[in-house]
């Protein structure tokens, strides 16, 4: 924030229901939060609960992380750095957006290898790294989005994917 301070963080949960948990945890910490499910309508620039250019917003709704993703200046995958597994990075990557994940891919090995070896993502393995990379799309923008043009790009294979199983299933 000191560098970026029109900067705002969005915590997308995996599971919805986690967002109490994430907003008690965060304003344990003194950092104010806006639960998006608890502002469907429109937000004033100013609430009893202070400025919004001083919160995290926590997206706890249905069917608005594509929206999301497309609002983002650099998208990073959380859980693959606090939980095996990871999460699916071709959504941000398809938006035009920069993505950074952690060492934890192991759900989607091949299409981060993809993404890796065509240079479409970035992958940081701790905290310090994570920043650097955040640090530097937003100082770059125009590195970000060649990042983001080479993963669509690696992507592009993919293509017809669902109507090729399709096919396959109906043959046998």
């Amino acid at each position: 924030r000191k560098n970026h301070p029109d900067l705002s963080l969005v915590i997308i949960p995996r599971h919805a229901e986690r967002a109490e948990s994430i907003v008690a945890q965060l304003k344990a910490r003194g950092i104010d939060c806006i639960q998006r499910s608890k502002t469907l309508d429109r937000i004033d620039s100013n609430t009893e609960e202070g400025s919004i250019e001083n919160r995290v917003w926590i997206s706890d709704t249905t069917g608005e992380l594509r929206a999301w993703f497309f609002l983002s200046r650099v998208v990073m995958i959380g859980k693959s750095f606090t939980g095996k597994g990871g999460q699916n990075p071709v959504e941000p990557v398809l938006a035009g957006k920069p993505v950074i994940v952690g060492p934890n891919m192991q759900n989607f090995a091949d299409v981060v290898s993809d993404l890796e070896n065509a240079k479409g993502i970035s992958r940081a393995e701790g905290e310090t790294e994570l920043l650097e990379k955040i640090s530097f799309f937003l100082q770059n923008p125009t590195e970000g989005t060649e990042q983001a043009q080479r993963g669509i790009g690696a992507m592009e294979r993919h293509l017809g994917a669902a109507d090729r199983t399709a096919h396959i299933l109906l043959e046998l």
